[in-house]
């Protein structure tokens, strides 16, 4: 090779060099690029994401300062100000007539003609008062409920009105939990006579006595007490003559009182979730009674004067300390429910399996190991609950209760069912889950029962 040969090759190797240099420059400069565009469409979004999360604070703040707004602007129409009544006759003399004038503007017609009507039942030959003469004998007093009551006339005898509330002299009970009665009853610029109020719920109020002017309403029917912290029961509630239903569940009463025995119209009482040792006396008192609640205490024992309430259609003594029921228990021939699960029964109770009518029974969470031949008595049964027992077999005369439509036999130790749980044509859904039933005992059961859901499902 020649020196001319020689610098042509070197001359071309150097071309190829800085070729291969300059394309690699290019490449590192693409690629330089394409992250620079790639990071900024990543901080591009960033930022959109960024502007819809503060817009959607916003607009939270926004909602929340709305419904703030509405809050207490509802709280300033419905509220009673500040002002004392003492204050309002200094600062206006003619306070009480201007007050009279508002409520009495208020009474619709009807509410008008009831008071006539009253009126004229209670006095004879007494001279109609006219508006004006109304306005000037009646006085409105501020307590918890108005009272409106005439005043004593020279040569005219005085007549009664019934008692009423409005909005303008009764605090709202959302504004403090410490008033007697929330309005619940009220209707907005309309009076409600007390007679007229057969329900009042003061459940969750935090009270640590029943209110006293409760026992105004002498007409009431229905009444909650529900989850408060009451300690005693007043025996003022004997004066609620007309109650049907009383719910005192969820409280800290040990006892209760005697008078509430003489509620003879009552059917419902609750009395669940409190500290209570035994049944009060007072509860056999009550001949009318058809559904009792008394779960979740501390009862170890149901005495024999239980069979006394024989028009008994619900009964739950569930979560207990029971471990037997009294023989006269079978008086409760009208029972359709019973719930006594969570207790330390043992064994079925033999006046249980007296009562033909009974329709849903719940036994689940006890120790019982077997069932009597006489449960089989138990023709009408609809809904059986024996989860979570100590069962090993059930016995033959199973296969009588023909009106079973829901059975659960689940987390119990059976290890077959007898051939007679075929004659329950009526069973829809069977739970056997958590018992050792081997797979060819499961598909005999499943051959006798082919309308039947059955849930099993073998734990070991």
């Amino acid at each position: 090779m020649n020196k001319e040969q020689f610098d042509k090759w070197f001359r071309e190797v150097l071309d190829e060099t800085e070729s291969d240099k300059a394309e690699k420059n290019i490449m590192d400069n693409l690629l330089e690029y394409r992250l620079q565009q790639q990071f900024k469409a990543q901080l591009q979004a960033s930022r959109k994401q960024r502007i819809w999360w503060q817009r959607g604070f916003l607009g939270l703040l926004l909602v929340s300062a709305i419904g703030v707004g509405a809050y207490i602007f509802n709280q300033k129409n419905y509220a009673i100000p500040e002002t004392t009544l003492s204050q309002k006759k200094e600062e206006n003399p003619e306070y009480e007539t201007a007050k009279l004038q508002n409520a009495m503007d208020t009474l619709s017609s009807k509410t008008l003609s009831r008071l006539e009507n009253k009126a004229d039942n209670n006095t004879e030959n007494t001279k109609p008062n006219t508006l004006e003469n109304q306005q000037t004998n009646v006085q409105i007093e501020q307590i918890n409920i108005s009272k409106i009551e005439d005043k004593q006339q020279d040569n005219t005898p005085s007549v009664s009105k019934p008692k009423y509330a409005t909005f303008d002299t009764i605090r709202v009970i959302r504004k403090s939990q410490k008033e007697d009665l929330p309005p619940v009853f009220l209707e907005k610029n309309k009076p409600v006579f007390v007679e007229d109020i057969r329900e009042i719920d003061l459940s969750k109020r935090k009270f640590l006595e029943v209110p006293p002017s409760l026992f105004e309403h002498k007409n009431l029917e229905i009444l909650s007490l529900f989850n408060n912290q009451i300690t005693v029961m007043p025996n003022d509630i004997g004066q609620l003559s007309q109650l049907k239903t009383l719910n005192i569940g969820k409280n800290k009463l040990t006892d209760l009182p005697p008078a509430l025995g003489d509620l003879a119209q009552l059917i419902r009482l609750n009395i669940a979730n409190n500290k209570l040792k035994k049944i009060p006396n007072c509860i056999f008192n009550l001949f009318n009674i058809n559904d009792l609640d008394i779960s979740s205490n501390k009862i170890k024992s149901l005495t024999k004067d239980i069979g006394a309430l024989t028009q008994l259609q619900y009964l739950s003594v569930r979560f207990n300390a029971l471990s037997d029921l009294p023989s006269e228990f079978s008086k409760l021939t009208a029972l359709k429910e019973l719930d006594m699960r969570l207790n330390g029964f043992s064994k079925i109770p033999e006046a249980l399996c007296t009562l033909s009518q009974l329709e849903k029974l719940d036994l689940s969470s006890n120790r019982i190991t077997s069932l009597p031949l006489e449960f089989g008595n138990l023709t009408q049964l609809q809904t059986l609950d024996l989860r979570r027992n100590l069962l090993q077999y059930i016995p033959a005369e199973f296969g009588n209760l023909a009106q079973l439509t829901s059975l659960d036999l689940s987390e119990n130790d059976l290890h077959y069912l007898p051939e007679e749980i075929g004659k329950l044509t009526n069973l829809k859904k069977l739970n056997l889950r958590g018992n050792p039933i081997s797979q060819e005992e499961m598909r005999q059961i499943e051959r006798l029962l082919p309308n039947c859901k059955i849930d099993f499902f073998r734990m070991w």
